[in-house]
């Protein structure tokens, strides 16, 4: 056994995938919430994006049709491994 602490660190964590499912659905909930509020006008979809240090980003992104040309808003999420919390970034 090594006294190197940085050796086991790896297995030694211990993510719990129902948190990362829980912090998600609180995302997919944001995009329905956005959706019924404007009944339909602005379409909302999560979208993974890149792992950083912060944890896996995930785009929000809005879609607003009702106008010309079409406006696009990205909202980012990052989503650390055992789910939260869930860092956002506009």
């Amino acid at each position: 056994m090594s006294d190197n602490p940085f050796l086991t660190a790896l297995s030694d964590v211990r993510d719990d995938p129902s948190s990362l499912k829980e912090a998600l659905r609180v995302l997919d909930e944001l995009c329905a919430a956005v959706a019924a509020h404007t009944a339909g006008v602005v379409e909302c979809k999560r979208i993974p994006g890149v792992m950083t240090s912060h944890g896996l980003e995930q785009r929000l992104i809005l879609f607003q049709k009702s106008t010309q040309p079409e406006h696009t808003l990205f909202l980012r999420a990052y989503v650390p491994t055992n789910g939260f919390p869930v860092e956002l970034d506009t």
